[in-house]
């Protein structure tokens, strides 16, 4: 008994020994050492334990949550790192953390997102410091609001035995009407579906192939709990990945959206897009701060259009073009990278192409000398005039207003979109081979796998 009480007090004697050296030893004079993070939400289902894991920056950890002994290890050490003693404390130790608002910022941004992911999508979080001598206390208020809730379901299924094989499977579902609008659930399905099809034969199958749309409506609710909407848009789905460029993404200053940008290559210009799988974004964001996301899959919205003839070509072996198109991308790299030379070529045959041009514009139509077009339009930077050849088309309809609806994919400048309109915008007649030009408001969903 005496032997375990002597022991009990030895303990203690340490302890205090270490807390006698001051937490701050080591704190530089106009900093602050972080001594405490709290996290406080006004909704009961939201626990602030499950926020922990978006702040970026934590303090000292404590043992058995009294003391940070480790810190206090640390602050042991004598002032010249050159010493073995010293060396081993440090190192045994943890250094103090210094309180970044950078840090801070960041975290309080993280927390956001994943309210809004949770369904959230009007929450705030403020924050608030303490200071007293050296030392800081952080605090996160979190108010979360009403959460948005998913009134109806509605599935957009093109292949019919895709859309037959998971109607006997939708009990299984993890999507209920009701339920709160989590993106985490939303992601879950997609993954859930994509296991499913994959476990069935369709061994090519990727999750990028199923998206969702959440409502396209953005509002506010008014004191009266009427809706009042702010803002909509029609949107259409691409059916293959466009390009494979590295996709920067920026986010609209006037509103919750995001923008695509991309140099590709084939186009000569940049190509800005609307992002449509903007939740899986901000989701694949909080989990990978630092990815770099690669390809998209491209769509446009045509509100006026028309059908061309196609160019009657030469029979001719191809072989030729492409090599000479893929060098010209080459230069194009090269050019990006600040090769001389390869500036110096691409202005060369630009200096050609005009005058080639300017000839045959005189005696030639334009449409049938440009084969096809992708230009940009108007003051939106995601809208764009473009010309070309139709490889397929489908007839659709519009479901809420029963329109008769065009879809078609295009092949311009050597990347394929998918181009959507309404039958009346049109003039003439789509077929495979013909050509279309018109106007489009590009979308599309980024590749986040």
């Amino acid at each position: 008994m005496r032997k375990g009480f002597l022991y009990l007090f030895t303990f203690a004697v340490i302890i205090l020994s270490l807390a006698s050296c001051t937490a701050t030893k080591y704190v530089p004079d106009g900093s602050y050492l972080l001594d405490e993070v709290k996290i406080h939400t006004d909704q009961k289902n939201v626990r602030p334990s499950s926020l922990r894991m978006y702040v970026r920056q934590n303090p000292n950890a404590k043992w058995f949550s009294l003391i940070k002994t480790q810190l206090y290890v640390y602050n042991l050490s004598g002032r010249d790192s050159t010493k073995w003693g010293n060396k081993f404390l440090r190192r045994i130790g943890d250094a103090p953390v210094i309180y970044s608002e950078t840090e801070a910022q960041r975290s309080q941004d993280e927390i956001t997102k994943a309210m809004r992911n949770m369904g959230y999508m009007a929450a705030t979080v403020k924050r608030s410091t303490k200071i007293k001598k050296k030392k800081i206390k952080l605090y996160y208020e979190v108010t979360a609001g009403d959460p948005y809730i998913v009134n109806s379901l509605k599935y957009d299924i093109r292949d019919p035995k895709i859309a037959d094989f998971l109607k006997q499977d939708s009990a299984k579902s993890l999507l209920k009407e009701g339920m709160i609008f989590d993106v985490n659930v939303l992601d879950a399905e997609r993954q859930r579906i994509t296991d499913k099809l994959l476990r069935n034969g369709y061994y090519k199958f990727n999750k990028n192939y199923v998206g969702y749309t959440a409502d396209t409506v953005r509002g506010t609710y008014q004191e009266d709990d009427s809706f009042h909407m702010d803002y909509y848009y029609p949107y259409v789905f691409g059916t293959s990945i466009t390009t494979n460029e590295q996709i920067d993404v920026e986010k609209h200053a006037e509103k919750e959206s995001y923008a695509g940008v991309c140099d590709e290559v084939n186009l000569g210009v940049t190509l800005i897009f609307y992002i449509q799988n903007v939740a899986d974004y901000l989701a694949e964001t909080n989990r990978h701060l630092s990815k770099i996301h690669y390809g998209a899959m491209l769509a446009g919205l045509s509100t006026e259009g028309k059908i061309l003839c196609p160019v009657v070509e030469r029979k001719k072996n191809d072989v030729p073009a492409i090599q000479k198109n893929d060098r010209h991308n080459q230069l194009i790299a090269q050019a990006r990278e600040g090769d001389e030379d390869a500036i110096e070529s691409l202005t060369l045959e630009d200096m050609d192409t005009y005058a080639l041009l300017s000839q045959r514009v005189m005696k030639e139509d334009i449409f049938s000398i440009v084969k096809s077009t992708f230009m940009p339009f108007g003051i939106e930077s995601d809208q764009y005039t473009v010309l070309g050849e139709i490889i397929d088309c489908v007839t659709m309809e519009n479901k809420l207003t029963h329109e008769k609806l065009y879809g078609m994919k295009l092949l311009c400048n050597n990347i394929q979109f998918d181009v959507c309109i309404n039958e009346k915008d049109l003039l003439g007649e789509p077929a495979i081979g013909r050509r279309f030009r018109g106007n489009v408001w590009m979308q599309g969903n980024l590749c986040l796998e």
